[in-house]
């Protein structure tokens, strides 16, 4: 089901019951229930997939990280003493700020129905914040690995290279990190379909046009960035949100990432008016939880790793953002 049909759903629901004349909300639990496609789809999250959430409430989420556990020879009998199952420290994830959007609605637009319209408006705000929650994640992603940097930050310009040179780049990087050994964050080698490259268009239909994806490339360019395909075995994404990278090797519980609506609604917006009105509440939380399994290319030498550091990114780098009245 599409977005707008599941918002339109979700409204109709609210709806029922509602005096005419009042404006129709979504709480939490019902925008979560229309937004929860965008979960699948997302970019950021295919970085987030293998982490377990132990707990979220209104400040933060706590996510828990499995170690390994210890081996030793059996001498005693039953079951000796128990060691102590062995967890690294709880992750607490702050959730940022809120960010809202207030949109007045016109009377052309007042017209339609009220279903119709919450729909409309909801779709259109839902996909901006979801777009601006993975310009913030993979702006984190980035930034982190500029800071790591040695090995994990390669300085090459890909764009310049031959497709099977970009391919032998990238599946080297993702055989290398494949025989990842930490017995501290328990992690015993990895598996390839825990490994995700993601690289920047221009680079994924480079490949893709040499037949060096799978063997549907062609099915590959028409599904585009949410098109997942195999390079060597390995997960490969299309990701137009990358900006200091051209292409990223990670593994699929490097990061995590949440969202949050916290209201949608359409009506009258106050009690001293009756203008009518569309209003987005929302909140996200990002986190890296594995610094030294993220691997970037980049053309660029001197790099900032504090750019845009705790700052939402709603516009990709030089876009206007809209100011009133355009």
């Amino acid at each position: 089901m599409e977005i707008k049909s599941a918002l339109r759903e979700q409204f109709t629901l609210a709806q029922a019951g509602n005096p005419t004349g009042k404006a129709l909300t979504l709480n939490q639990v019902q925008a979560s229930v229309a937004l929860a496609q965008f979960a699948e789809v997302s970019l950021f999250n295919l970085l987030a997939k293998n982490n377990v959430l132990l707990e979220a409430n209104s400040l933060s989420v706590q996510v828990l990280k499995n170690q390994a556990l210890e081996f030793k020879p059996k001498s005693t009998l039953g079951t000796g003493a128990l060691g102590k199952w062995r967890i690294t420290e709880t992750e607490t994830i702050a959730w940022n700020a809120p960010i809202v959007a207030v949109e007045g609605i016109s009377a052309y637009e007042s017209e339609m129905m009220p279903v119709d319209l919450a729909a409309i408006k909801g779709a259109k705000a839902a996909d901006q914040f979801q777009k601006t929650f993975e310009r913030t994640g993979f702006k984190l992603i980035e930034n982190t690995i500029i800071k790591q940097g040695g090995t994990q930050k390669i300085q090459k310009d890909l764009s310049q290279l031959q497709p099977l040179e970009i391919y032998n780049e990238l599946v080297g990087q993702a055989t290398k990190l494949l025989k990842t050994v930490k017995p501290e964050q328990g992690i015993d080698l990895l598996r390839r379909d825990q490994i995700v490259i993601m690289v920047e268009p221009l680079l994924f239909d480079k490949l893709a046009i040499a037949g060096l994806l799978g063997n549907r490339a062609a099915q590959t360019l028409e599904e585009g960035q949410y098109g997942i395909q195999y390079v060597g075995g390995y997960k490969i994404v299309s990701n137009p949100y990358l900006t200091k990278f051209d292409a990223i090797v990670s593994v699929n519980f490097a990061a995590f990432g949440a969202q949050s609506i916290i209201k949608m609604t359409y009506g009258p917006l106050d009690n001293l008016s009756a203008d009518l009105g569309f209003y987005f509440e929302g909140k996200m939380a990002h986190a890296v939880l594995y610094k030294d399994l993220l691997v970037g290319f980049t053309k660029e030498s001197n790099l900032n790793a504090a750019y845009k550091e705790n700052e939402y990114v709603e516009l990709p780098e030089g876009a206007k953002q809209l100011k009133d009245g355009n």
